[in-house]
């Protein structure tokens, strides 16, 4: 949660308070009022920001738990069966 957190706002401030990218930069371009038609877009950006950490996040805890279940089953490794191979086991029979 810390790092969903961490990056909305990293991305807040890259949108709206750092100077390039900030609200002066805006008045400047668009006037007063285009700064509040851009605004939505930025908060949907920042939101999105956060849902692609949190799922990221979400996977590789999957990804570890899968690991170790794989790892504590002590089998060896599934191999995949190329076509090729296939067809050369097939030929040699």
């Amino acid at each position: 949660m810390k790092k969903v957190v961490l990056t909305m706002v990293a991305f807040y401030c890259l949108m709206i308070v750092s100077p390039p990218f900030g609200y002066f930069f805006y008045v400047q371009l668009l006037g007063a009022w285009g700064f509040e038609f851009i605004t939505p877009i930025f908060m949907g950006i920042i939101l999105l920001s956060g849902l692609i950490v949190g799922c990221t996040l979400v996977m590789l805890g999957e990804v570890k738990t899968l690991r170790e279940t794989i790892a504590d089953q002590k089998q060896p490794p599934v191999q995949i069966i190329t076509a090729r191979k296939r067809i050369r086991s097939l030929k040699q029979r």
